[in-house]
């Protein structure tokens, strides 16, 4: 059936993020590379411990995401044969659905307390990728995914058609991976002149900046955060970050809008008597 056929191949590619998620932690840890700091945080672990929960982590997510792309009905949909379901199949996907809601509600709190750092989500940008709300709905759409192919294992009972699978595979990863770069909050219209967005211009240029080393470096100095106060003058926006305890009363992002060339950050901490530039 065509809905069976695009069912698995949504399913797969949520496998194959797990496996590529995984295999980052791995190459990470291997590399000694600090990530997911904002996770890490939230569980209120030491580095140390950190580091091994990461390590577990990374095979888990390996092994799960194996599982679930190594499923009878995927693994064979180009072969459009019939076959019963394996032992492993819904074990697998419920696996896959416990990670992405696990993932999910870190993620999610992580956000709504503004807890400073990356999310280490696919490990191999180590700690670049700040918690967004695309890596929350990254997460969900695994819990979905895991979730369908766990209670409705019939899916791959039923003969998959190639077209279909194969579409709705490079569909999901191609969603993944817009997810993942964030290339979905970079479109929609710009102004002529600095390229600045017209549309939801203050949420895009946030994330950007959240994506931004200048950010990552500076919360890791001188966070956690507040809520942000914002203010526009022409091609630049300006986030004013106040700090939660020590001393200082926050940090000035200027964020400018440079074209097709991107954005320039700079950074200005401000305290009780002199303001330092970084």
């Amino acid at each position: 059936m065509i809905a069976d056929s695009l069912a698995a191949g949504w399913i797969t590619s949520c496998g194959l993020l797990l496996v590529v998620a995984g295999a980052g932690k791995a190459y990470a840890s291997a590399r000694r590379r600090q990530g997911g700091d904002a996770i890490r945080r939230v569980l209120r672990l030491r580095r140390a411990r950190w580091r091994a929960v990461s390590a577990a982590a990374a095979v888990a997510e390996c092994c799960v995401g194996a599982a679930v792309c190594a499923s009878p009905g995927p693994l064979r949909a180009y072969a459009a044969s019939s076959y019963a379901v394996s032992s492993y199949t819904v074990p697998a996907c419920a696996a896959m659905a416990a990670l992405g809601a696990m993932f999910c509600a870190l993620l999610a709190y992580a956000r709504l307390r503004r807890v400073q750092g990356g999310c280490g989500c696919l490990g191999w940008g180590g700690d670049r990728q700040a918690v967004t709300a695309r890596s929350v709905v990254r997460a969900g759409l695994l819990a979905c995914a895991g979730l369908l192919g766990a209670v409705s294992p019939a899916i791959f009972h039923h003969e998959l058609r190639p077209l279909p699978f194969a579409a709705a595979l490079v569909a999901g990863l191609a969603i993944i991976a817009a997810l993942s770069t964030g290339r979905i909050a970079g479109l929609g219209p710009r102004s002529p002149a600095c390229r600045r967005p017209l549309w939801r211009a203050r949420a895009v240029t946030a994330a950007a900046l959240a994506d931004s080393g200048v950010f990552q470096a500076m919360a890791a100095a001188a966070g956690p955060f507040g809520p942000e106060s914002h203010r526009r003058d022409g091609c630049v926006d300006e986030f004013v970050f106040p700090r939660v305890g020590g001393l200082g009363q926050g940090v000035l992002f200027r964020v400018t809008h440079t074209g097709r060339r991107g954005i320039a950050v700079h950074a200005t901490v401000i305290t009780g008597d002199v303001a330092a530039t970084s």
